[in-house]
């Protein structure tokens, strides 16, 4: 039996249908699956025969572009703005471009097109398309103005946008907008088709090489998920083991994209879309037809870019002399080279994962892993004159034969390493770091654990006439014959002892700590030093520094797992010099300030922090400093810090989940119930 409807049930329905309609009319539809917006500037008014402001639009398949006017903007008979597609300034590959109308009269406040010019509208016009509008707005915040394209077939096109006010946002419809003079963006993936033209994800180059051969300044290239090998592509010769690739000035080139024929191509994460760099060009797994170098780098500045990518495989052991260097990387410039990973590449000679030569290199977020050199340099060789800048890198499990499992600067060479870890390398001498011949290194805030060296230097090695300063450095578990953490030594008859500076730093690998062979002047203050110092130098302590677990959960110094956080209690706790702390030169908490002191320990967490529970030991530097720093490279994170939060169900918040908690439990439910 049917029902009839009241009044005011008749009158709700009818308002909501009403409603539904209205919002259908005046409700922008929603974007299309790869739509982006572009932000385009205009300020003042700029002339139709100045300058305009130009766009590359890159078109991947059928597909419509508007181009409309923002949310909201009331348009006047002297506001309106122009898609200006000149044949000079214009590329069309593989089909034409058309006007269509507007899909949606509702959106549309004035005309299409008026005359025109080439290619759109080739007969008249010196303005192209222009759209204007006159009068009331159709609604509120309904965008009044807009343009389609038509685009029949793959290919690309120049637009030039002109307007006669100050118009801030522009958007853009499924395609890839690229700023002309921001530069083109390439794509590459090795998984997609032969024969792309690298303009966007849905037809990219299969090979890297083919976007470098085409790149100039300015541009980018994004690559995705893959391995690529450097004798594939444009311009190089299958098996070449010289072929390599070749780092351009003012060209960033990405790794760690999703790629062709994923949901979101341009997503970009470069632990999930590994993108390596493989030297293995010839046989799988055997080396000795390897390249020689994965990547060169000949004469770049710091706008010459590297990032996101593993660099693996690369074997210089050839005949010719610079052949023999930087299995990984060679390096003769300063580019930047941002979270990469150099793994299992080697060099008969120095550098097994990255040489630098006459370039200072700025290196930050890099892992060098399992590289090896057969004479000095496992992980990475500053060889003559050269000064990287190293932030947030580790160094694991390098292997040399002669100086410097880890890291060798030699003749002039004079990194900056902040925020670093050396953790299991090995060498003859230097198991971490060697340094030789007027090379001056500055250690912050880094990590020295289970480096060995057969004969002198565990962890750090300092030859002939060198300035080494450490800075809120831990060392632990390192081992030589000589100098578990540190040793000095010149060649013989030479008498060029070496300088060391040491502060807020923590050396506790079981004794043995420093070897000084040459008479080195080595200073030591607000330290720890197992077995004591006795030196120049002052506010020194020989306690143990209760780190939490120095050999990790698996029992075996020098692996990733080493845990040197200071435990509660720790005498290394308040106990360093404020004012030893360097200027925050490669600004780690990116806030553009680099006057301030070094801001952040190892991890990333306030170097400057009290811990109330512990007497300050230090010194303070007010009034911007008044928390005291402690020694070595962890600031510890006192129990209920936002480091360390209070464990869940600590009730009385003494860090403990223990029968006092369960009392206050108890307590709590007799007297509530």
């Amino acid at each position: 039996m049917s029902k009839r409807l009241n009044r005011r049930q008749f009158g709700i329905i009818w308002a909501l249908g009403l409603t539904a309609v209205f919002m259908s009319y005046f409700t922008y539809p929603a974007p299309l699956a790869n739509a982006m917006d572009l932000e385009i500037g205009f300020t003042g008014y700029p002339r139709p025969t100045g300058d305009f402001f130009c766009i590359h639009v890159q078109v991947c398949e059928d597909h419509l572009l508007e181009i409309y006017s923002p949310d909201g903007y009331t348009f006047g008979d002297d506001v309106y703005w122009a898609l200006v597609c000149s044949q000079d300034q214009a590329t069309i590959t593989g089909g034409t471009v058309t006007a269509a109308a507007p899909s949606d009269s509702s959106r549309y406040g004035g005309r299409v097109c008026d005359e025109g010019f080439a290619p759109l509208c080739p007969d008249e016009g010196p303005y192209g398309q222009i759209v204007s509008y006159s009068g009331t707005p159709v609604a509120p915040d309904i965008y009044l103005n807009y343009f389609v394209l038509h685009k029949e077939s793959v290919g690309d096109i120049v637009l030039n946008l002109w307007t006669s006010t100050d118009l801030t946002v522009w958007n853009l419809e499924d395609v890839l907008i690229i700023p002309e003079s921001g530069g083109r963006i390439w794509h590459v993936d090795h998984r997609a088709p032969m024969g792309g033209h690298g303009q966007g994800w849905c037809a990219p180059f299969q090979f890297l090489q083919d976007a470098l051969a085409v790149a100039e300044a300015g541009h980018t290239i994004k690559v995705a998920q893959s391995t690529y090998r450097p004798d594939q592509g444009a311009g190089v010769t299958s098996g070449d083991r010289t072929a390599t690739f070749g780092l351009i000035n003012g060209v960033t080139i990405e790794g760690g994209y999703a790629g062709y024929g994923e949901p979101d191509p341009n997503a970009r994460d470069i632990d999930t879309y590994t993108t390596i760099l493989s030297g293995d060009i010839g046989t799988a797994v055997v080396n000795t037809d390897n390249s020689y170098h994965v990547v060169t780098s000949r004469e770049t500045e710091p706008n010459a870019v590297l990032d996101g990518f593993t660099i693996t495989g690369g074997n210089a052991n050839g005949a010719v002399a610079n052949e023999n260097f930087g299995g990984g990387i060679y390096n003769y410039g300063s580019p930047t080279v941002n979270d990469c990973t150099f793994s299992a590449n080697s060099a008969n000679n120095n550098g097994g994962g990255m040489f630098n030569i006459l370039g200072s290199p700025k290196v930050t977020n890099c892992t060098f892993n399992g590289n090896s050199a057969g004479d000095s340099g496992g992980g990475m060789d500053n060889y003559t004159y050269s000064s990287p800048i190293l932030t947030n890198c580790t160094f694991i499990e390098n292997l040399a034969h002669s100086g410097g499992g880890g890291l060798c600067n030699y003749n002039y060479s004079s990194p900056t390493l902040t925020n670093c870890s050396f953790i299991g390398n090995s060498a003859d001498s230097g198991g971490g770091m060697f340094n030789r011949y007027f090379s001056d290194p500055t250690v912050t805030n880094c990590i020295f654990s289970g480096n060995s060296a057969d004969s002198n230097g565990g962890a750090i090695y300092i030859w002939d006439n060198c300035i080494l300063t450490l800075i809120n450095c831990s060392f632990s578990q390192n081992s030589a014959l000589n100098g578990a953490a540190l040793a000095c030594d010149d060649p013989p008859n030479f008498n060029t002892p070496s300088t060391l500076g040491v502060t807020n730093c923590i050396l506790w690998d079981g004794g043995g700590e420093i070897w000084n062979n040459d008479g080195s002047a080595i200073t030591i203050n607000y330290s720890d030093v197992e077995g004591g110092w006795t030196g120049p130098g002052s506010n020194n302590i020989n306690t143990d520094p209760l780190f939490a677990d120095s050999d990790g959960h698996d029992n075996i110094p020098g692996t990733i797992d080493d845990n040197l956080h200071l435990f509660d209690g720790s005498p290394c706790i308040d106990a360093g010099n404020n004012t030893a702390v360097p200027l925050d030169t490669p600004d780690l908490d990116n806030d553009e300030d680099t006057a301030e002191r070094i801001p952040l320990d190892i991890d990333g967490e306030p170097r400057f922090s009290d811990d109330p529970a512990t007497p300050n030991t230090g010194v303070s530097d007010p009034p911007d400093y008044t928390d005291i720093v402690d020694m070595g490279a962890d600031e510890h994170s006192p129990c209920g810090s936002p480091g360390r939060p209070y464990p869940p169900v600590d009730l009385n918040h003494d860090c403990k989940i223990d029968f006092l908690d369960i009392a206050i439990i108890g307590d709590y439910w007799l007297t509530r119930y």
